[in-house]
C-alpha cells in the first residue's frame, strides 16, 4: 500500500505508476464511488497481489495480508484528520505495518521532528539520498515601522503590477483569516475610498485615521457618508477582495479554496495556460500539477502569523509549507518573498540558515524543555454544547474525577486552562491532558480512565457531545 496525505496526491501517484507496473494497481480515496470500493475490497479478500494507492481513508481497509507500506511525504500535516473521529493516518499506517509484520518505508525530504527523533534513538532506520533545497531565491520583506496592523502596502502592489505587466504570473499564499481594516457606511455599506485615486482607504486602529496606500492621502474618518449622511464604522475586508478591487481591472485574479476541488482543477488549468495573472492559494496548491516557469513572484503574506500560532508544532508546520513551496513553485526565474514585521526573530534566522539539523536541534530542545511530543502525549477532551452552565458542570465533574484517578504522580498533567471556541451559538471547551510516559502501558491506562469517565458523564449530562483528540495539530 502507498499511503498519501490527500486524494489529489494519490491520483497523481496512481497516474504515474500505472505506466510502469504490470501488477494490478488500484486507487482508493474518498472520491471513488461505492461500486469501486466494493470491487477493491473483493480484490483484497481474494489475496491476489495488488498495489493500493490511497489517501487517509485507505488505512481503514480490512487488509488480510500486507507486505509493504510506503507512506509518502510522512511529514505532511494533512495526514491528521481535522474532523471527528480524529486519527493520524501516518500513525495508523505504521500500526498496520507492525500488525501485519510488513516492511514500512516513510519517505520525506524534510522529515518530521518526531520521525527524526525516532531515528536518533534507534527506533527507525535512515536511508539518505542526495538532495538539497535551493533557498537562494528567498527574500525577506521587512515591514517594521511602516504600518501597524495592515500588511498590504503600495510596494507589494507595485511588485505585483510589475510582474503582470512583464507577462509573469503571481502567486499569493495567505491564511484564510487575513483581512484589511477598512471603514464603511453603517446604513448603505459604502466603503470609504480616496477622493484622489479612488482606492480603498486603510484604517489604522492605533492612530485612528484612514490613509490611501497609493497616494498617501490621510484623513480622520469622523466624516459622514456623502450618499446617506450616516456615520462610518470600522469593518474588515478579506485580502483577496482588497487586492482584486485595487488592482487594474483587466488583471485576471482567482482563488484556490479548500472545499471545491473541481473548481480548483479548472483554475489551475487556466493558470497553466496563462489565462489567469494572479492566484490566491493556501496549502491546497501543492496537490495540483502547476507549471512554475511563468511564475515571476511568490509572496507569503503575513508570514509572522504562521510563526505566532499558539501550538507547539506551528514552526514545524510552516517549515514544511515553506519547503513545499520551494519544491513545487520556486525556480531560477522567480523569487519568493516572506512578509515579516520582525526580521530579527529566531525562527526566520533558522529558515535562512538552510540547515535541517540546526532546525531540528532548536525544535527538539524547546520541546524537551517545555515537555511536548515526542517527550509526552497530549490528549484533548472536547465538550460541545450550546448551554454554557451545563458544559461547565460537566467540565468540573471530569476534572475532579481525572485528578483523583490518574493525577497521582508527576507523570500526568491536567491543564487548569480550559480553551473555549465559539462557533455561532455552539460552544466547545477543550481540556488538555499531558501524559509523560516511559512505556505505552501508562498511556493505555490513562486512555481507559478518560474513556470510562466520558461514558459515565455522557449518561449524566445528556446532549453534550464528546470528542477525543490525541496529539492535536
Amino acid at each position: 500500500m502507498i499511503l498519501c496525505s490527500s486524494h489529489i496526491r494519490s491520483l497523481y501517484i496512481y497516474n504515474h505508476l500505472i505506466k510502469h507496473f504490470k501488477h494490478k494497481i488500484l486507487l482508493y480515496n474518498s472520491k471513488i464511488n461505492k461500486k469501486d470500493k466494493v470491487y477493491i475490497w473483493k480484490m483484497i479478500i481474494s489475496g491476489d497481489p495488488i498495489i493500493i494507492i490511497g489517501s487517509k481513508s485507505s488505512v481503514l481497509i480490512p487488509f488480510g495480508n500486507l507486505d509493504l507500506i510506503i507512506i509518502d511525504n510522512e511529514n505532511d500535516f494533512l495526514f491528521k484528520s481535522n474532523n471527528s473521529p480524529y486519527y493520524n493516518a501516518r500513525d495508523v499506517g505504521i500500526f498496520l505495518g507492525k500488525y501485519h509484520n510488513a516492511s514500512i518505508i516513510l519517505t520525506s525530504d524534510n522529515p518530521s521532528i518526531i520521525s527524526y527523533f525516532n531515528v536518533t534513538i534507534g527506533k527507525y532506520g535512515l536511508l539518505r539520498y542526495k538532495h538539497k533545497t535551493n533557498y537562494m531565491r528567498l527574500k525577506l520583506l521587512n515591514m517594521y515601522n511602516k504600518y501597524d496592523n495592515n500588511f498590504i502596502t503600495n510596494n507589494i502592489l507595485k511588485k505585483i503590477q510589475y510582474n503582470v505587466n512583464n507577462r509573469k504570473q503571481v502567486i499569493l499564499y495567505h491564511s484564510n483569516n487575513d483581512y484589511i481594516n477598512i471603514v464603511k457606511c453603517t446604513k448603505c455599506n459604502k466603503i470609504l475610498k480616496c477622493i484622489k485615486c479612488n482606492k480603498i482607504l486603510i484604517y489604522y486602529v492605533l492612530y485612528n485615521f484612514v490613509q490611501c496606500f497609493s497616494c498617501k492621502n490621510k484623513i480622520y474618518y469622523e466624516i459622514k457618508c456623502n450618499i446617506c449622511q450616516s456615520n462610518y464604522t470600522q469593518d474588515k475586508l478579506d485580502i483577496y477582495n482588497f487586492i482584486k478591487i485595487n488592482l487594474i481591472n483587466n488583471y485576471k485574479i482567482d482563488i484556490i479554496t479548500s472545499n471545491n476541488n473541481d473548481k480548483n482543477i479548472s483554475i489551475i488549468k487556466e493558470f497553466n495556460k496563462k489565462n489567469i495573472n494572479i492566484i490566491f492559494c493556501n496549502h491546497m496548491i501543492f496537490d495540483y500539477d502547476i507549471k512554475n516557469y511563468d511564475i515571476g513572484l511568490i509572496i507569503m503574506l503575513n508570514f509572522d502569523k504562521y510563526l505566532k500560532r499558539p501550538y507547539y508544532n506551528s514552526f514545524e508546520n510552516i517549515n514544511n509549507i515553506l519547503h513545499k513551496i520551494y519544491k513545487k513553485l520556486v525556480c531560477n526565474n522567480n523569487e519568493l518573498l516572506l512578509q515579516t514585521f520582525d526580521i530579527t526573530q529566531k525562527m526566520l534566522q533558522i529558515i535562512l540558515s538552510k540547515d535541517y539539523f540546526y532546525y531540528y536541534n532548536f525544535e527538539i530542545e524547546e520541546r524537551k524543555q517545555f515537555l511536548y511530543p515526542p517527550f509526552c502525549k497530549i490528549i484533548y477532551i472536547e465538550l460541545i454544547h450550546n448551554n454554557d452552565i451545563k458544559l461547565k458542570n460537566a467540565i468540573q465533574y471530569i476534572l475532579d474525577n481525572l485528578i483523583t484517578q490518574i493525577d497521582n504522580s508527576n507523570q500526568i498533567l491536567i491543564s487548569d486552562n480550559i480553551f473555549l471556541k465559539k462557533i455561532k451559538n455552539i460552544k466547545k471547551y477543550i481540556i488538555m491532558v499531558k501524559i509523560y510516559f516511559n512505556s505505552t502501558k501508562k498511556l493505555y491506562l490513562a486512555k481507559i480512565i478518560i474513556m470510562s469517565n466520558i461514558n459515565i458523564i455522557s449518561n449524566k449530562y445528556k446532549g453534550i457531545k464528546f470528542q477525543i483528540n490525541v496529539d492535536p495539530l
